[in-house]
């Protein structure tokens, strides 16, 4: 594999929007708690409150008590993954023994493993699928099978090294694949079901679980290229509703720097993305208007 193409794959994979997280709920200053595991040592950062998350459901269990090192009193369950309250970075994964490990060095469950393999192997069966029944052009069938490739190849490069994929080397490629499944979604007008908790993205590098705000806004985000790919919005659209998204995300950096979401500021973030939901539904109606006139059909 070429440099050239080399990076182009690590761009995809991780080449996402700037955004900076932040939990509207007030937190509980922690000390550093420091775990052994297989020989090493995991630190918490100092002064933060944790939470316990689910990776495959997206769900939060509760927080984190890094004193004891318990969840809601109980021991932590493998597999599970602990994240940063405020910034929603994902920090550890818990072991078979019930220690916390580094993500960065933590080997991915099989059975996510094998799920980002079946799921790869799925799309491709889609893609095809909607090629041959023509709802997808050559042209649009061809852009996506170099991106669904270009994921595949993205883990045969994080393999590169003999060892078993990380989380930290999986989980974006399985939040990839959920967004690539997500523009399918126009085009097969099948749900496909995500991998790992839809709430947890990667940016910047990293992987994260996103408060609401941003939920919202990366959510909006795909569904606007996936519509765009299936031809229900222009490019004028589309970058008339990225330019309103960014606006939110600027907004949310300057309401968020100290770390912090109060939940009036919310709510104007909330507006804004309503917005740009509405206009995003009269752009789409717009299209299909246009299609139904020349007789296209507007699904």
């Amino acid at each position: 594999m070429s440099m050239k193409n080399t990076s182009l794959f690590l761009s995809a994979l991780l080449a996402l929007s700037t955004i900076t997280i932040a939990k509207a709920d007030e937190y509980t200053t922690v000390r550093t708690t420091t775990i052994s595991t297989n020989g090493s040592t995991f630190s918490l950062p100092a002064g933060r409150s944790f939470v316990v998350v689910d990776p495959i459901a997206g769900d939060v269990k509760g927080v984190y008590d890094p004193v004891n090192r318990l969840l809601n009193g109980q021991p932590l369950v493998s597999g599970m993954i602990v994240s940063d309250r405020v910034t929603g970075k994902l920090i550890a994964v818990v072991d078979a023994s019930g220690n916390l490990v580094d993500i960065s060095v933590a080997p991915v469950a099989t059975t996510l493993l094998d799920a980002i393999d079946r799921r790869r192997t799925e799309l491709n069966q889609l893609l095809t699928n909607a090629l041959a029944a023509g709802t997808v052009t050559a042209g649009q069938a061809h852009a996506l099978q170099v991106e669904l490739d270009n994921l595949a190849a993205a883990e045969v490069l994080a393999k590169q090294s003999g060892q078993t994929l990380t989380y930290s080397q999986a989980l974006p490629i399985a939040y990839n694949l959920n967004v690539f499944g997500s523009k399918l979604v126009p085009i097969i007008k099948t749900e496909v079901m995500p991998i790992i908790g839809q709430r947890i993205i990667a940016t910047n590098g990293q992987i994260i679980l996103s408060d609401d705000v941003t939920f919202r806004r990366v959510a909006m985000e795909a569904k606007v290229d996936a519509e765009y790919g299936a031809g229900h919005l222009s490019a004028d659209h589309v970058s008339s509703l990225k330019n309103k998204l960014n606006k939110v995300a600027v907004q949310q950096a300057k309401y968020t720097k100290h770390g912090e979401l109060r939940s009036s500021e919310k709510a104007k973030l909330d507006r804004q993305l309503d917005l740009a939901q509405d206009s995003f539904n009269k752009n789409i109606a717009e299209i299909n208007a246009k299609r139904a006139r020349i007789g296209i059909r507007a699904d």
